[in-house]
């Protein structure tokens, strides 16, 4: 079983909406280079990092992890996903293998609209 809707996953709601509200700001961020304000946290703190280019999510096995970021990816933003896992390939000239073949990746779609494709190293 693997869910295919946010109502579908069951924990980590504010984890999910902290990584897409970040994704949705994605492509300004990142590809067009403007900044994001960074929200005023009361009683201090360090704030979120809201112009990362990259997200890191981590955590024991088996909590979701994985499937809520394809959700988060393809629902939200659009985007295909493509993934790698880390744990399939441990050496650097495998890894420098799958990167090769990553820029090479195109998307074909057959009568759905265009989606936006990302690749993800999990």
């Amino acid at each position: 079983y693997a869910p295919r809707h946010f109502g579908d996953l069951l924990g980590n709601a504010s984890v999910v909406r902290k990584l897409t509200e970040w994704l949705k700001d994605w492509d300004d961020v990142v590809l067009h280079g403007k900044k994001k304000a960074v929200a005023f946290r009361p009683g201090g703190g360090i704030p979120d990092n809201v112009n990362a280019r990259a997200v890191l999510v981590s955590g024991p096995p088996g909590i979701g992890k994985t499937t809520s970021c394809k959700l988060v990816a393809q629902l939200h933003a659009g985007y295909d996903v493509l993934e790698y896992n880390a744990s399939d390939a441990r050496g650097q000239k495998i890894i420098n293998e799958m990167a090769e073949g990553i820029a090479d990746n195109t998307t074909i779609s057959f009568g759905a609209p265009s989606q936006k494709k990302v690749t993800g190293l999990t």
